[in-house]
């Protein structure tokens, strides 16, 4: 898909991407100002080294003018077709990107995630053999459905050393992969349930905290918050 739109006519419509990753070395490829910046890039010119579209400087400058007079703000958004958030923005342009558009964008990035795991040793301390490598590349592939998260998801799962220890548990994980992110969060969600009772706690208390606050809080807010409990006593450790 991106060889291909390397050579599109010059009015073909922009395409952006951006490779996201919460564990990479490179803590910029989870940061969303990053992301929307680099993908904001990507959409005003047809390349790096070529000036901005000329529409896009005067839109940008139109836009500017008007939230410097109404002190409004303008927000870029990405989501995935979730119901519950596609509800929200019934009202909103939909462009859907077919699974088939990014198959091989998504098989380099199996290849790479499962490669990644098995020199770090994450997935069966890293004696993983050329025949599971493939098998596990091969149905990963089969079942990303377009959704690199998913790739991320499967790979953590099939790298857990406390349900996969052997070469017959990854096989038998990759048969029960959840087929859906809705699915796959909440197999997560319920590890968390099933670990130690304090631990399990002090994660609700999280969950909790984030999705009451009227606003985004900072690590050491969210901190100081999750560290009193309910009997309040304040678990100083957790600093």
């Amino acid at each position: 898909m991106l060889e291909r739109q390397k050579t599109a006519p010059a009015k073909s419509p922009p395409l952006a991407y951006f490779y996201c990753s919460e564990k990479g070395a490179d803590p910029r490829n989870a940061d969303p100002e990053e992301i929307l910046r680099a993908l904001l890039r990507q959409l005003t010119g047809r390349g790096v080294q070529l000036p901005i579209r000329g529409s896009v400087a005067q839109d940008y400058q139109y836009r500017k003018q008007q939230a410097d007079e109404t002190g409004a703000q303008t927000k870029a958004l990405d989501i995935r077709n979730d119901g519950d958030i596609v509800d929200r923005f019934d009202h909103c342009l939909d462009v859907n990107i077919d699974e088939n558009l990014n198959r091989d964008d998504i098989t380099y990035f199996v290849q790479h995630k499962v490669d990644q795991a098995i020199r770090s040793k994450r997935l069966l301390r890293g004696r993983v053999t050329s025949l599971l490598r493939n098998e596990i590349i091969t149905t990963l592939c089969s079942g990303a459905q377009g959704m690199f998260r998913w790739v991320e998801l499967s790979v953590d799962m099939l790298s857990n050393s406390r349900r996969m220890s052997v070469e017959k548990d990854v096989r038998t994980g990759l048969g029960k992969l959840p087929t859906e992110l809705k699915q796959q969060y909440t197999v997560i969600y319920n590890d968390i349930l099933e670990s130690a009772p304090s631990t399990a706690e002090i994660a609700k208390r999280t969950f909790s905290w984030m999705l009451a606050a009227q606003r985004e809080l900072m690590v050491e807010e969210l901190i100081a918050a999750v560290a009193l409990d309910d009997d309040g006593y304040y678990h100083e450790d957790l600093d």
